[in-house]
């Protein structure tokens, strides 16, 4: 986090895909941009709060790339640690279960 901003930014890779986001800390909504890998030009650009996105999304697979990323970011931000594990999967899997479970699409 930027100290002087507050600004939490994060980047990474999912099946493919490239996800780059940021979001103020003490506000719970992820600005993400989404790509597949290697086509930076290509972005899709989404607003994202517990899970929810604010414009529709059509392609499942971008979906699950950003709600992987966030998960993993938001288990790092909650649990620093987290950063030096081999994988953040811990934490994505289990935000991806929230989001699942509370998904009323």
């Amino acid at each position: 986090m930027n100290p002087l901003t507050g600004k939490v930014q994060r980047s990474g890779t999912f099946d493919g895909y490239e996800v780059a986001g940021w979001r103020h800390s003490d506000h719970p909504s992820w600005n993400v941009k989404v790509w597949l890998a290697g086509c930076p030009r290509d972005w899709f650009g989404y607003t994202v709060t517990a899970g929810m996105f604010e414009l529709k999304m059509f392609a499942h697979a971008q979906r699950e790339a950003v709600l992987h990323a966030i998960g993993a970011w938001e288990a790092e931000l909650v649990d620093p640690k987290v950063r030096n594990e081999p994988s953040t999967t811990r934490g994505a899997t289990q935000y991806l279960r929230y989001v699942t479970l509370n998904d009323d699409r």
